[in-house]
């Protein structure tokens, strides 16, 4: 893809990858006998998903990368190959093991290359504006994903006699932090999109420069 055409796309993909973010916290709080839903969700989530990702964060590598460290842009090339790798590959391997075995560990790949890329950003100041968004867009889920499920969810799980129990509670702070996640990751999407429609000739230097 000429790399021109992928920066100009990489705000939107980030816009999809939130939308995508929604969808995930749907899976969790709908009811199960919304069968429509649920496919929609298997498309948007498992097989749309990642591409949204894989042009998202190229997109940014192709934009800012001669603003960033060889580490930010190595980490931002491995978070946008490991959604589709990890969910594409073990789909097609087909091991036996539960799609989202796979399906988080790859989306907090990419988050964590988000964070990188926002710390690389709060020190360079190559965004036009909130150069901490992707740090916010990136880092709640790398950390609430295993709190949750590995030490809070178990814990008040076993505990808890209540009608409402505390883990019910932190599924419920779960699903805040999909939703904040989805939010920062859309609002990034559109910083980027806004600044790459503002400054097209900019664009076309970086992408010669890339080149």
């Amino acid at each position: 893809m000429n790399k021109n055409i992928l920066i100009r796309l990489s705000g939107w993909a980030l816009i999809l990858a939130g939308l995508r973010f929604f969808l995930i916290t749907m899976v969790y709080t709908v009811d199960e006998g919304y069968t429509w839903l649920t496919y929609f969700n298997l498309v948007i989530v498992f097989l749309l998903g990642p591409l949204f990702v894989l042009f998202g964060l190229l997109g940014l590598r192709a934009r800012y990368g001669d603003n960033m460290g060889r580490f930010a842009r190595s980490a931002l090339l491995v978070g946008a190959i490991a959604d589709p790798l990890f969910i594409y590959g073990g789909a097609m391997i087909n091991l036996g093991v539960p799609i989202y075995v796979t399906f988080f560990p790859a989306v907090a790949l990419g988050q964590i290359s988000l964070v990188i890329f926002g710390i690389a950003s709060m020190k360079h100041k190559f965004l036009p504006r909130m150069q901490w968004l992707p740090v916010v867009a990136g880092i709640l889920f790398p950390i609430g994903y295993p709190l949750h499920t590995f030490v809070l969810r178990r814990y008040f799980n076993f505990y808890s006699e209540l009608s409402i129990t505390p883990a019910e509670v932190i599924d419920g702070l779960f699903t805040a932090v999909f939703i904040t996640q989805a939010i920062a990751i859309i609002a990034l999407g559109w910083v980027v999109a806004r600044n790459n429609r503002d400054s097209p000739s900019e664009t076309n230097t970086i992408e010669k420069q890339v080149s």
